[in-house]
Order: C-alpha cells, then structure tokens, then sequence
C-alpha cells in the first residue's frame, strides 16, 4: 500500500506558503481537537484559504496527513542524527539494540496516538532506516551500527558472524514491531514492550556480549 500523495508540488512562494499553512493546520486540529475533527471543511477554515484552493494541492484528507507525518519522520530523524551519530560510535552492543527499539517504539506510538487508524493503514510507508540513512548520508545505518558494537565487544567474533548476528537482530525487532502495527497495535502503548522486544531480538546475540 502507498501512502496518498499530494496532487502536484508548489512552485511558487505563495503556493509553498499555503502547503505549509495547511500542513500546520492540519498538526494544530490532529494535537487539540483529534483525528474525528479533521475535515478538509474544518482545516481550510482554520487555515484561512477555501475547500478549492485546499484541493489543488491535496486530493483528499489522508493526503495532507501522510505530508504531515512524511515532514515529522523526517523531523524526528533530524533531531537525533547528531546525538545518534555520537553515540553509536561507542556503545555496547545491547545497549545500540535497546535505543533502536526504543526509537522504533516511540516513533510509531507517536504517530498512533497523533491520528491512529490513518497510521495503522499506512504505517509500513514510513521506514524509520531508509529516511535515516538519506538524513545522515550513510547506508544500513542501524545494522553497520550494532555490527561494529559486537566486534568491539567480541575479538574473537568474525565479521561475517557480527553481520549475521547484526541483520538478524535487527529484522527480528523491525518485523514485530510491523506484525504489531497490523494485529494488535495498543501493545506498543505498554512500557514493557520494548524490553520484551529486547529479550526477543536478542536472543541471536552470542552468549559472550554483556547484556546488561
């Protein structure tokens, strides 16, 4: 399933300026009012502009929204990537598994609770990973990161052993959290999510690394 796409692209300022005044519109209404307020009646009336103006741009409501949350993954990312950067550079192999669980959990509640049915029909549209390895200028960020952690922490571990270990962990929290997103996703709402999603990607992590 793709994620509704605006009609065309500004070009203009004042076109660019009315995108983004209907994109904040659309933010204001979903954080104090709720999806259920969230009209496209309702958002060109707090934005100022009419239904038609609204329409050139956007097709539908559910197209603003994935604007919204495309600009907020991307915002998310941003303010992390340096703290990130730094940090997975020296940290323990458990540790660089808990805060990317920890990130995935927090990423996707965020959204659920911003407007929940629209994030649990799209939600495999917005791939943490991809848009942090654009953001940050690298590829398999996530996986060359907790990698690096387990031959750090393991001189007698081969490269080929870490990767496998690294991808395997990795795919295994990532493909819960989805099949969470699909069955049952209030689950990611509980604090003991992540340690459980802990406990099971980890199991693939040679006995020898610390875990905590």
């Amino acid at each position: 399933m793709q994620v509704p796409k605006p009609r065309k692209q500004p070009k203009q300022e004042r076109s660019r300026l009315l995108v983004e005044s209907v994109k904040q519109a659309c933010r204001e209404v979903l954080n104090t009012e709720g999806a259920n307020a969230l009209t496209t009646l309702h958002l060109a009336e707090v934005t100022g502009i009419s239904v038609g103006s609204l329409y050139q741009y956007f097709p539908n409501i559910e197209s603003v929204v994935a604007a919204v949350y495309e600009d907020l993954l991307r915002e998310y990312l941003e303010e992390r990537k340096d703290a990130a950067l730094q940090k997975y550079s020296d940290i323990t192999t458990i540790d660089a598994l808990r805060s990317m669980i920890e990130g995935s959990v927090g990423f996707h509640s965020r959204l659920l609770r911003l407007n929940f049915k629209f994030h649990c029909r799209y939600h495999r549209c917005f791939d943490l990973d991809k848009a942090y390895d654009e953001i940050a200028g690298t590829q398999q960020f996530s996986l060359t990161s907790l990698t690096n952690a387990l031959l750090k922490e393991n001189s007698d571990i081969s490269k080929e052993e870490a990767q496998r270990c690294a991808l395997l962990a990795t795919l295994c929290f990532k493909a819960m959290i989805m099949e969470i997103m699909d069955e049952q996703p209030e689950l990611l709402f509980e604090e003991r999510i992540s340690d459980e999603l802990l406990a099971m990607s980890s199991a693939v992590i040679p006995n020898r690394v610390n875990r905590g």
